[in-house]
């Protein structure tokens, strides 16, 4: 009551927009501060909807302290800086008065919520925690139980792909004989003569020859994994290789 009376004998002149700030503490306070300043001018709430074209609805709202019937919050704010000035009260503290007052609200609004958001974390995370090491235990059961079952079956034996079986090609008189080898699995691409006439993956252990009149051209994407031969020469296929991969030329002057 004693800070409703400081507010009560000073609502005139500057003294009232002095102790505004520090006296007003709720929203009816804030309304009566407006509502003393009227009559303390001899006005009606008609003259000022008049004056200032601000409905009497919200004129008696912001009297009473019941802000609720302002549709949004530019409108309340709105309101209140017009009515001040009109009146000839420092607008500008009027709403930091507002301003501190809602704060205040939300904050005393806020904190049950936030309590009881706090027990149920207390009371929801531990039977998180319980449901999670459950599961952890019945994996684990489980996986202990098919174990055994695992280990006995039987070995399943990996198969290598069987090498492709092809007729090797004898050399005529003037021919050049291309062979290659491969040990790992390896692209390999082979032109004789200026036609390709091999593109493809040489599986481990397979073998592959060709016959070329003057020339051919070896295209390798894994140098290291295959041999070459040219008329029963070995030919390094890794020579001038970039990260394993190659292109070798090979003529009448290979074998020389």
């Amino acid at each position: 009551m004693k800070r409703k009376e400081t507010i009560m004998e000073n609502v005139s002149g500057l003294k009232l927009e002095k102790e505004i700030k520090i006296s007003l503490a709720d929203a009816k306070e804030l309304g009566l501060a407006f509502r003393r300043k009227r009559e303390e001018k001899g006005l009606s709430l008609e003259t000022v909807n008049s004056d200032t074209h601000t409905s009497l609805r919200y004129l008696r709202a912001i009297e009473n302290g019941d802000f609720s019937h302002f549709p949004a919050e530019v409108y309340l704010t709105g309101s209140l800086r017009r009515y001040a000035h009109y009146l000839g009260l420092d607008p500008s503290k009027l709403i930091a008065t507002y301003t501190g007052f809602k704060a205040q609200k939300i904050e005393n609004d806020k904190s049950p919520a936030d309590t009881n958001k706090c027990d149920h974390a207390n009371v929801v995370l531990p039977l998180i925690i319980i449901a999670a090491l459950l599961a952890a235990g019945f994996l684990l059961l489980r996986t202990g139980n098919h174990a055994p079952a695992e280990q006995n079956k039987a070995p399943v034996e990996e198969k290598t792909p069987a090498a492709a079986v092809v007729v090797p090609i004898a050399a005529g008189p003037g021919e050049l004989k291309l062979e290659i080898k491969s040990r790992e699995t390896s692209w390999v691409k082979v032109t004789s003569d200026g036609t390709m006439v091999f593109e493809g993956v040489l599986a481990p252990g397979s073998a592959r020859d060709w016959t070329a009149k003057n020339d051919f051209t070896v295209k390798t994407g894994y140098a290291p994994g295959i041999d070459v031969k040219l008329n029963g020469f070995d030919i390094d296929a890794t020579k001038g290789a970039q990260q394993d991969v190659n292109s070798i030329s090979l003529n009448w002057d290979s074998i020389k």
